[in-house]
């Protein structure tokens, strides 16, 4: 079966940079959330890939420090920005609010602020995050080390398929970790 594409910096641009160009889009910003999650789990997996390639320990102090310096920013706004964005998107579609029963910092995303992410001054301090710039910054990281996408034997970056119409071999059994995008499309 021919393969339509198996380059990474392709598919990666396909399936995320394209979405999150079509996300921003919408009207209201109503695509903000879900390509601020989409890219956290992006990050996520960058920063445990880079971690791992320069022989560092993925756990959470690595990640947190990776995603300090990956961000210019300091280790309580990388802890805070885990804690409510990464910690509540992934797990429960929604920035969490309270961790033990202890309340965690208020957010707000908006387009339009000079950080991508900040950790106020207030009182109570408010996690401010600026959803395209972090889309933003997540892509020129990947764009920078695409051969990272590989380096996940676990979760490997599906390769597109091509399969002409009617063919038998164009079933996911014969397709393992391949994508068979609709008819028409490529």
């Amino acid at each position: 079966m021919p393969i339509l594409a198996s380059d990474e910096r392709i598919r990666f641009d396909r399936w995320f940079t394209a979405v999150f160009a079509a996300l921003r889009q919408l009207p209201d910003g109503d695509g903000a959330l879900v390509a601020l999650s989409t890219a956290l789990y992006l990050y996520e997996r960058y920063a445990v890939a880079k971690l791992d390639a320069g022989g560092h320990k993925a756990d959470r102090a690595g990640k947190l420090s990776q995603l300090a310096a990956d961000f210019g920013i300091n280790p309580d706004e990388a802890e805070a920005f885990w804690n409510v964005f990464r910690n509540g998107l992934l797990h429960q579609g929604m920035p969490v609010q309270l961790q033990g029963g202890a309340p965690l910092p208020k957010w707000l995303i908006a387009e339009g602020y000079s950080r991508t992410i900040e950790l106020t001054t207030d009182t109570p301090p408010v996690l401010q995050v600026e959803p395209w710039k972090f889309v933003q910054r997540v892509v020129e990281l990947w764009h920078g080390d695409i051969s990272l996408l590989s380096a996940n034997k676990s979760f490997p970056l599906a390769e597109i398929h091509l399969t002409p119409p009617g063919s038998s071999t164009g079933s996911p059994a014969h397709n393992p970790g391949g994508w068979i995008p609709p008819t028409g499309i490529s």
